[in-house]
């Protein structure tokens, strides 16, 4: 492992793919914030409705909800799997790097950060109780900010569009059901964008230091 340049890393890294994959979750958040708001009992009230009227699509945002991060989890498990079987470094890393962001990122700092915040979610009085109990970790949505941080980096190693397009729609979907099942605020999507990119961008980075050769870009051939 060598020590990347903050100058290499910006020119290396995915922007545009980054910013595509996230698409749907930011205009499924906007199109919640401009009709209901970014925060509140209106908010609440509204998805309360939705969910009562509407059983099924409240059924699907359970199976989104409950199984999009455990699959997506699974997908690296088996490229772990895999290339253990096949002494094929490059999937060793990538699925490895993956598990140390995880564990680093998202069960520690970004626990720390909702507990440490302590933001009433949905229906839950205020004013904000850190340290307190679940009832108060709403900021960010922890389900989403993990979602981003696992599909980004598959989009990034498997390079197929409509895989691609297949996992942006699942990033907007959970975010979707987070605010649909009254667990989340809208603000606590836009939180998730914040802190599932920076994870993102983390593992990127050690990908980049530990196999460069897998992750580097090449350099366009000169025209003659």
């Amino acid at each position: 492992m060598h020590i990347v340049s903050i100058h290499s890393f910006y020119k290396n890294y995915p922007w545009r793919e980054h910013t595509m994959l996230l698409v749907p979750l930011v205009l499924i958040t906007c199109t919640i914030v401009f009709r209901y708001g970014m925060w509140g009992l209106p908010v609440a009230d509204a998805f309360r409705e939705l969910r009562d009227s509407s059983t099924a699509v409240t059924a699907f945002m359970h199976l989104i909800s409950d199984w999009g991060n455990i699959f997506l989890d699974s997908i690296y498990a088996d490229i772990l799997l895999r290339s253990w079987r096949t002494q094929d470094s490059h999937g060793k890393i990538f699925s490895l790097s993956y598990a140390m962001a995880a564990v680093l990122y998202l069960c520690i700092v970004l626990q720390l950060v909702k507990y440490g915040l302590g933001m009433p979610r949905p229906g839950i009085p205020g004013p904000p109780h850190p340290w307190s109990s679940h009832a108060y970790t709403s900021f960010p949505s922890g389900h989403t900010a993990h979602i981003i941080a696992a599909a980004l980096p598959l989009a990034f190693w498997y390079r197929s569009r409509i895989l691609s397009f297949g996992l942006s729609l699942l990033i907007g979907l959970m975010g979707l059901s987070r605010v649909w099942l009254g667990e989340h605020h809208p603000v606590d999507l836009l939180g998730s964008i914040v802190f599932g990119s920076l994870v993102v961008m983390c593992l990127y980075y050690l990908l980049l230091c530990a196999d460069t050769d897998r992750w580097q870009r090449k350099s366009e051939p000169k025209k003659a």
